[in-house]
């Protein structure tokens, strides 16, 4: 007979019955069959029951070496081989050139399979280590006994068991992945395929046609589901969000977030959380498996099932999908410097219903032009409830307790990081102006100075640039300028406090990834601190926690740490000054009427000249010489939110006695805080108030409600009288 698996016109091994090597029965080998569908039928309990079930036609026959497995059936001369398309070997040559690095870093189709070796090798590659979506794999067969064979032969138990490995078996396979591709297209579709078995597709099919039938599915999907969501939103206007509001009834609030940064993921959970504590009533959209992406049609689909009137994203505005209706009011947390926030496109697209709200909304504004009348300021805020002080058993103080604790994932030195800078431009002559400008910094720190403005670093950028006779692009300039702010200086700064501290001897321990490979620090590295529990355990349990930031000590981790009541010395930055004399300085204005910069030039009196004075060298530049935003207006906006981004007026009563600049300043404040716990508690309860009363999520969420009732109640007033 000819056998089922056999290409049309193929013919099986002949006179296997005169091999040296003996036959066994597949049937062998049921343990491990029924070990693979156990793994499998929580997954697919219909393709395990088919499985289990299963009677095939023949019986079969393994023969095995160190080098293969061959699958026979018996026949009147004895037994015969059935042909192979995918040998080990071969599954080997394969995979290697799909994936030349050695990780699964593009989504593979397998269609049809020989004894399982092509998915068992690509399976077994690793993820990139700094990737934590995993791309799925698709296998797809229509021959389910041969299916069956596989699992008699392959310990596939973990393969089964997990998502990323999409499986489409038995009659009907090719038409459910096409439809799974599209009602499930969260999950990346394969940009490779490999055929393993012969004859596998129909007259005139393939994955490329496939894949095109697959994508004008989705494409009618996608229409069908925007028709749907124009339709839901057409009526909604600001005033009938504004009377849900004012008649106290539940919002429905939408959150929109990936599962890919860990941060991202509790910072949205913990807004919610906050929505909800208020009476509203909430949704997330996430990714359910660390296989799938956030993708646009699940946020569609999300956006007519819920219908929510209010939708928030953290890092993400509402431009970058065309997804979410204009009348549905859209909120931004741009908790992060992002290039895909911190630019003039994002700014463009805010429109009448977006809301912004994150730190330095003046600087947003002058740099690329964000609505400051709806950008709040605000850090990213806390959860009150994980973390509040308890009592420690003696087993958590005996694990964490300390002198000082440090928390921070930025451990890669300044050198490495600019070294890692020169690999990736890949350019001689730029990575001289890198070397350049990085001298000049460095010196700044050996000394045992320190820079915490940007224009601090404009003139070594400069001077590189000059000395290379080198003109750069507006990109490219702001690219390296952020590169020395956001990574060299802020190491240089960290490291440098961190190095006067190691000096004292006290029992230092730092938290966070990678910091056993600090080829200096590395012995006082204590791995990372799991932010669900552990990190509320280092704060409280520690006598001095550390803030060291050159971007100022406005941070969510001071906030966290203050509301476990833990205790902290704060790295003085020349932004965390500055708050008291915008104080003056705004209050004289507010006194006298004046609304304008020229007024406020022309008229200062000298006690005021003099606060002026003081901001400009603080800032290093003249406050007035930023013409988009007037600085009378920015003194304003400082004064109508409360001064937040101030840290000597958010702690006015504390913030001079926990603060230090200089190595001397640092050991005299941690001898005498670890000699008097009494002025450290008194401390705490001080400095805990405020971070309760105006940085938690619920206070954030209650303000940024109130602040979209009023700018949308100045909107609705505007348009009644034109």
């Amino acid at each position: 007979m000819v056998h089922r698996w056999l290409p049309k016109g193929a013919a099986i091994s002949q006179a296997q019955h005169q091999s040296p090597i003996s036959w066994s029965p597949l049937a062998n080998l049921r343990a491990r069959l029924e070990a693979n569908l156990r793994a499998l039928q929580p997954r697919d309990a219909d393709l395990a029951r088919q499985l289990q079930s299963h009677r095939p036609d023949s019986d079969y026959f393994l023969q095995a070496s160190d080098e293969n497995v061959l699958i026979g059936v018996k026949t009147a001369q004895g037994t015969d081989a059935l042909p192979q398309s995918f040998p080990p070997a071969k599954a080997l040559q394969i995979t290697n050139q799909i994936y030349p690095r050695g990780v699964y870093d593009q989504s593979l189709l397998i269609a049809g399979e020989d004894l399982g070796w092509l998915c068992n090798r690509v399976y077994q590659l690793p993820i990139d280590s700094y990737q934590t979506h995993r791309r799925p794999l698709y296998l797809v067969m229509r021959d389910l006994e041969r299916f069956w064979v596989i699992l008699h032969i392959q310990d596939w138990q973990t393969l089964l068991a997990d998502p990323r490995v999409r499986l489409f078996i038995g009659a009907g396979a090719l038409e459910r992945f096409r439809q799974s591709l599209t009602e499930d297209s969260s999950c990346l579709w394969p940009t490779t395929s490999v055929t393993a078995e012969p004859d596998f597709w129909p007259a005139g099919r393939s994955a490329v046609t496939l894949l095109q039938e697959a994508a004008l599915d989705l494409t009618k999907f996608r229409d069908r589901l925007a028709q749907q969501s124009r339709a839901i939103f057409a009526d909604r206007t600001a005033h009938g969000f504004l009377d849900k509001i004012r008649s106290g009834q539940p919002l429905k609030i939408m959150g929109v977030c990936t599962r890919h940064s860990v941060f991202v993921r509790h910072s949205m959970s913990d807004w919610l959380e906050a929505f909800e504590r208020l009476g509203h009533t909430t949704h997330l959209v996430i990714e359910s498996d660390d296989h799938q992406i956030l993708d646009p049609t699940t946020i569609a689909a999300a956006l007519v099932d819920f219908k929510p009137d209010l939708v928030l994203m953290i890092n993400h505005y509402r431009g970058e999908m065309n997804l979410v209706p204009q009348q549905a009011p859209f909120v931004m947390w741009a908790q992060d410097w992002c290039e895909n926030v911190a630019c003039h496109r994002a700014a463009a697209a805010q429109g009448p219903m977006d809301y912004v709200l994150g730190y330095n909304p003046m600087r947003m504004a002058r740099a690329f032009g964000y609505p400051i009348e709806r950008f709040m300021p605000s850090i990213v805020a806390v959860n009150d409830r994980r973390f509040a002080p308890r009592d420690l058993s003696p087993g958590e103080l005996a694990e964490f307790g300390c002198d000082v604790s440090f928390v921070s994932n930025a451990s890669t030195s300044a050198r490495q990081l600019l070294e890692r800078e020169k690999v990736r431009i890949g350019s001689p002559e730029f990575a001289r102006v890198l070397e350049s400008i990085y001298t000049e910094l460095e010196g700044v720190y050996q000394t045992g100075g320190a820079v915490t403005q940007l224009h601090g670093i404009f003139p070594m950028i400069d001077r590189a640039l000059h000395g290379m006779g080198m003109v750069l692009s507006v990109e490219q300039s702001a690219s390296l300028v952020d590169f020395f702010s956001h990574a060299i200086n802020s190491a240089l700064f960290r490291h440098q406090t961190l190095h006067w501290l190691a000096d004292l001897g006290v029992d230092l321990r730092i938290y966070g990834r990678g910091w056993e490979r600090h080829p200096t620090l590395g012995r006082f590295a204590r791995g990372v601190a799991d932010n669900q529990r552990q990190l509320q355990l280092v704060y409280q349990a520690s006598k001095i926690n550390l803030q060291i930031s050159p971007h100022g000590v406005m941070h969510q981790r001071v906030m966290e740490g203050l509301a476990a009541g833990g205790f902290f010395l704060l790295r003085r930055c020349a932004g965390d000054c500055i708050g008291k004399h915008y104080q003056a300085v705004w209050d004289w204005c507010a006194a006298n009427s004046i609304g304008d910069d020229t007024r406020l030039r022309n008229q200062a009196p000298p006690a005021i000249q003099a606060h002026l004075a003081e901001i400009a060298r603080l800032l290093q530049r003249d406050p007035f010489a930023k013409p988009s935003v007037s600085f009378t207006e920015f003194l304003r906006f400082q004064a109508e939110h409360g001064y937040l981004e101030s840290a000597d007026l958010f702690w006015s009563a504390d913030a001079d006695a926990v603060s230090f600049d200089s190595a001397a300043e640092l050991a005299a404040k941690v001898r005498y805080f670890l000699a008097n716990p009494l002025q450290r508690a008194a401390r705490v309860e001080s400095m805990r108030k405020p971070v309760l009363d105006r940085c938690t999520y619920l206070a954030t969420t209650r303000r940024l409600l109130n602040f979209i009732v009023a700018d949308l109640t100045q909107q609705t007033q505007t348009k009644a009288a034109a």
